[in-house]
């Protein structure tokens, strides 16, 4: 079988192979990391699958070059300038994009989670970056990228906020960073 379906086909068990190949046999064990250098300790118990559609006309953005914010704390603290207000005409869904370049000190975990008028926005909070610099040879600062959705936002004023932590207590930073809210009206 050739044709348009084979090469999806194709292109999706190439990609899946880049994925899963090079965690394979890269355990963490000895330091409480699974195999993909997440530390279960860091996240609260999954919450299920959220699905939806629909059609998102409206969007509103806010972006920082700022340089060197950093924090130790393990209480999620609001991410410096990323925090928008709005008003929605209607009942629907929020999509919220973040995008930052980030670094943490050796073995340091950035926790990061988008909230619509202080709720987690779903999945909830990811680690976002984790022992940056690892091999320490100063080339450390990346760029990460997340999106959240919240279904079901009522019509009316929002504020929708990145908020970011430690998850160890060990320095994390973020510089230049964008947060991109897109909605129905």
């Amino acid at each position: 079988m050739s044709g348009p379906k084979t090469i999806i086909v194709v292109f999706m068990v190439f990609t899946l192979s880049l994925c899963i190949g090079p965690m394979t046999g890269n355990t963490h064990a000895e330091d409480g990391y699974d195999e993909a250098g997440i530390h279960p300790e860091s996240f609260p118990e999954p919450a299920g699958v959220t699905s939806g559609k629909g059609v998102l006309k409206k969007f509103r953005f806010v972006t920082s070059d700022t340089l060197y914010h950093s924090t130790t704390s393990i209480i999620l603290e609001q991410v410096p300038d990323m925090s928008l207000t709005f008003t929605t005409a209607r009942k629907g869904t929020l999509v919220i994009t973040y995008s930052a370049m980030v670094y943490t000190e050796p073995d340091g975990l950035e926790g990061v989670v988008a909230q619509v008028d202080g709720v987690n926005a779903a999945p909830g909070e990811v680690q976002f970056c984790g022992d940056t610099d690892e091999d320490v040879d100063g080339k450390y600062a990346k760029v990460h990228s997340f999106i959240w959705v919240k279904p079901d936002v009522p019509a009316g004023t929002h504020t929708v906020r990145m908020m970011w932590r430690s998850m160890n207590e060990i320095m994390v930073w973020t510089h230049r960073r964008t947060m991109i809210v897109q909605y129905k009206r």
